[in-house]
């Protein structure tokens, strides 16, 4: 019997709050396995620039979305922080489904049964 767990921490709620839930969905759906992110630089590049202006606020005179001759996010972001965003990415369809589940959100771990999605809230 698998279980889902979810650690929902306020960066979860800063995303959901904050980024295209399309834009996240085109992504999540245009790959079959979340392996292909990682082989994709492009979605990546994506995930970087959306969810690294929400997270981190502009980082001045390093990143413009609209300016072509700028560095690319993966030039911009240390590897800590790309390691956390791809790790939030991974997280945030679990991160949804709480979100809009639960009544009374609070941060801490989360639990179900992955047939069940009727989450409780564990401290």
């Amino acid at each position: 019997m698998a279980l889902l767990k979810l650690d929902l921490t306020e960066k979860h709620i800063a995303l959901a709050k904050n980024m295209s839930i399309k834009d996240y969905y085109d992504i999540r759906l245009s790959i079959t396995d979340i392996s292909e992110y990682y082989k994709e630089e492009s979605l990546q590049e994506r995930i970087y620039e959306d969810f690294g202006l929400i997270l981190y606020g502009k980082l001045e005179d390093k990143f413009d979305p609209m300016d072509d001759g700028m560095e690319s996010a993966h030039e911009i972001y240390n590897e800590d922080q790309r390691k956390e965003m791809d790790k939030l990415f991974e997280e945030m369809g679990l991160a949804l489904d709480v979100i809009l589940k639960m009544r009374d959100i609070k941060l801490g771990l989360y639990k179900t049964k992955h047939y069940d999605r009727n989450w409780k809230y564990k401290g």
